[in-house]
């Protein structure tokens, strides 16, 4: 009697482990369908930001005043405003 129990509940057990790994998993396993970070390879950086100060902009990377690396500024990314989503 307490064999198939124990079976039963070890499998449940392995069950949700697998659903739990194939949902919240490594997001290379979600990658149709989801929008990368990553520029296209296409584009040209117009210049090079601070993260935390827009206005902080070089035409080579670097590091901030704050010590942050700069982030560039892609040219199909120019015309959009902050916050708006491609």
């Amino acid at each position: 009697m307490r064999k198939p129990l124990l079976f039963c509940v070890a499998a449940l057990f392995v069950l949700a482990v697998g659903f739990a790994i194939g949902r919240y998993g490594p997001a290379s396993t979600l990658s149709s369908g989801v929008a990368s970070n990553e520029p296209e390879k296409t584009n040209d950086v117009l210049y090079w930001v601070a993260p935390m100060d827009p206005n902080y902009r070089r035409d080579e990377p670097g590091k901030s005043p704050m010590g942050m690396d700069l982030v560039p500024v892609y040219a199909n990314a120019a015309g959009r405003e902050p916050g708006q989503v491609k």
